[in-house]
């Protein structure tokens, strides 16, 4: 199974368990309207901030899947300097939208469940907390360098981005699910 099917997998794994949980009606307006990450979770069950954080998570992986098209898009289909324009507008999308999904992890205390309920996993917790601010510094550098970089360096920038992003969130959902819901990726 290709890293692309893992995650679309995982993804409507998440999204089944999404649908059986049920949220107040302002469970994603309270995202919409930017209230901090820890009042968030207060101002919530846990299910709702649990369909929050799926519902930033399938918005951040169409972004991602997104440049990943654009890569694949060839120079006829897509001029140079369309296709850079669409990599400088994704990954500011990204950007900002990585950031509060990060935060809402981070502080919003759902990474702190995670060890509070499984001890045992504070390091793995903690890398994936570090990859966080690694992924967005990642942006950040190839956004900053989009116009100066030749195409083809830029490509393979915005890949290295990508398979990082991909192999984060496939760790991060089989520790999620293991602590939530007694499952690994083990078997993948």
């Amino acid at each position: 199974m290709t890293v692309k099917q893992q995650r679309r997998a995982k993804a409507e794994k998440a999204a089944e368990i999404a649908s059986r949980i049920k949220t107040s009606p302002s469970a994603h307006q309270l995202l919409l309207e930017g209230k901090e990450p820890t009042r968030l979770l207060e101002d919530r069950s846990e299910n709702a901030a649990t369909q929050a954080l799926i519902e930033q998570h399938h918005d951040i992986v169409a972004i991602v899947d997104r440049l990943g098209a654009v890569i694949r898009t060839s120079i006829g289909l897509l001029p140079e300097a369309q296709k850079r324009r669409l990599f400088n507008e994704l990954m500011g999308t990204l950007i900002q939208k990585l950031e509060r999904h990060f935060q809402y992890e981070e502080r919003g205390g759902f990474m702190t469940d995670v060890v509070k309920r499984r001890p045992a996993l504070a390091a793995d917790v903690e890398r994936l907390l570090t990859e966080h601010g690694n992924m967005i510094g990642q942006l950040r550098w190839i956004r900053a360098r989009c116009i100066e970089l030749d195409l083809e360096t830029l490509q393979k920038h915005v890949q290295s981005f990508v398979d990082k992003f991909s192999h984060h969130e496939h760790h991060e959902t089989d520790l999620i699910q293991g602590v939530y819901y007694g499952e690994t990726g083990a078997g993948d």
